[in-house]
């Protein structure tokens, strides 16, 4: 696995990233959207960083990428409403719904927003 770009490490990282996610999905759904705009701050810059010097961070702004990128300003903005407005969403508890609704229809992409909207 070393030859092909894959240490154990990184092996070990992708099965946690995956347990963990799952584990915040069905215990906490809730939450879901901070830990995403955690992992995406973390992971993307990341990634940037290794595809750059290989002259391979264009294909980051494909679709998928720009609505990875819009999901983590979306999950910034809400956490931001959280911290310095949290009287919005006690006075509008149809706002905090709405917009996590709108920010599981962008992480899922089209399809999602499809399931959203109808």
């Amino acid at each position: 696995m070393e030859l092909q770009g894959m240490s154990h490490w990184t092996f070990f990282m992708g099965v946690m990233n995956l347990a963990m996610t799952a584990f915040i999905c069905g215990y906490a759904p809730e939450a879901m959207w901070l830990y995403t705009t955690v992992k995406i701050s973390i992971l993307v810059p990341k990634v940037l960083i290794h595809k750059y010097p290989r002259k391979t961070h264009w294909y980051m702004v494909d679709m998928c990428w720009a609505i990875l990128y819009f999901s983590w300003g979306m999950g910034v903005s809400m956490f931001m409403l959280n911290f310095f407005a949290p009287h919005l969403f006690m006075e509008y508890p149809d706002l905090f719904i709405q917009s996590s609704y709108a920010y599981f229809g962008f992480a899922c992409g089209p399809i999602g927003l499809y399931i959203i909207m109808n």
